[in-house]
C-alpha cells in the first residue's frame, strides 16, 4: 500500500505526521546541495576567490558532521514516536504499516545525509590537497627568491667567494689536468689573485682563467676534455628548485641528501 491510501485511512498516528514533514526535507536538501555542488565544481574556476582556507575547510567539515547529526536523531525520533504508537494501537494492520512506513523513511533520511557527508568530505579531501600543492610551490618561489636576494649581497660584500666557488666546482674534475675557468670580468681580477688558491688541495692540474659576460658574478663555468661543470649561481638555483619539486613529488632520502652537493657543485656534462 502506498503511503497516500494509508493517510486517507486515517493509519498514521497525528505524533508521527508531526515529525514527517516539509520541515525535515532541510537536511535531505542540505545533503543533495553539497553533492551537486561536489559533482559540478568541474564547470567553473576550482578557487574562484582563491585556495580554500583552513577556517572554510573546517566550517564545511563541521557542517558536514552536523548533516549527519541532526539526520540520525531525527530517525531514531521518528522510530521512536512509531513504535510508542504501534504499541498502543496493539495489533491494528495500519498502524504496523506506519510503524514501517516510518523506519524506511528513517533509513532514506540518513542514507541521504551519509551520502552527502561522503561527498563533501571527498570534496574537502580535494581541496586540501590543491592548496597544499599550491602552498609549497609558492612557499618554494618565495624561499627561492630570497636566496637570490642574499647570494647577490654576500657576492658583493664578499668578493673572495668566487675562489670557494671555483675551487668546489674543480674538484668533479678531479682527473683533469687542464681545465678553462670562466668567469665575469669583475671576479676575473680577484681569481687571478688567488690562483694558488684555486686547486683544491692534493690535486694538480692546470688552470687557464679567462672573462666571460655571459656568466654572473658569483658563479663560474669549468670546461675541460672530460667534460663541463656549470656552477653558475642561476643554473645552482634551477637545479635547487627542480630537486626540491623532486622531493616534494617523490620523497626520498637519499634524494635529500645529495641536494646540496648536486646543487652547489655542479654536475659533470660530457663535452
Amino acid at each position: 500500500m502506498k503511503r497516500s491510501e494509508v493517510q486517507n485511512v486515517n493509519c498514521v498516528p497525528f505524533g508521527l505526521k508531526s515529525l514527517v514533514s516539509s520541515t525535515d526535507n532541510e537536511l535531505v536538501e542540505a545533503g543533495l546541495s553539497r553533492i551537486k555542488k561536489a559533482e559540478h565544481a568541474s564547470d567553473g574556476p576550482r578557487f574562484p576567490g582563491g585556495p580554500p582556507r583552513s577556517s572554510d575547510i573546517a566550517g564545511a567539515q563541521s557542517q558536514a558532521d552536523e548533516i549527519v547529526r541532526k539526520a540520525e536523531a531525527r530517525a531514531a525520533e521518528i522510530m521512536k514516536v512509531a513504535k510508542e504508537e504501534g504499541f498502543r494501537l496493539g495489533k491494528d494492520e495500519g498502524a504496523q504499516k506506519a510503524l514501517e512506513e516510518a523506519r524506511r523513511e528513517a533509513k532514506s533520511e540518513v542514507a541521504t545525509a551519509v551520502a552527502a557527508f561522503h561527498a563533501a568530505a571527498s570534496e574537502l579531501r580535494s581541496a586540501r590537497r590543491e592548496a597544499m600543492a599550491e602552498g609549497e610551490t609558492e612557499m618554494l618561489a618565495l624561499v627561492l627568491g630570497i636566496t637570490r636576494l642574499v647570494l647577490a649581497r654576500e657576492i658583493r660584500m664578499d668578493k673572495t667567494l668566487i675562489i670557494e666557488q671555483i675551487r668546489r666546482a674543480a674538484a668533479f674534475l678531479a682527473e683533469a689536468a687542464e681545465i678553462t675557468v670562466k668567469l665575469h670580468p669583475i671576479d676575473l681580477k680577484v681569481a687571478q689573485s688567488n690562483v694558488d688558491k684555486l686547486v683544491p688541495e692534493g690535486r694538480s692540474m692546470r688552470l687557464t682563467i679567462v672573462a666571460d659576460k655571459s656568466v654572473e658574478r658569483g658563479g663560474c663555468v669549468l670546461e675541460c676534455s672530460r667534460g663541463t661543470v656549470d656552477a653558475r649561481i642561476s643554473t645552482q638555483l634551477q637545479r635547487i628548485e627542480a630537486a626540491f619539486e623532486k622531493v616534494r613529488k617523490d620523497p626520498d632520502p637519499k634524494s635529500e641528501a645529495s641536494l646540496g652537493d648536486r646543487a652547489l657543485g655542479g654536475e659533470t656534462e660530457s663535452a
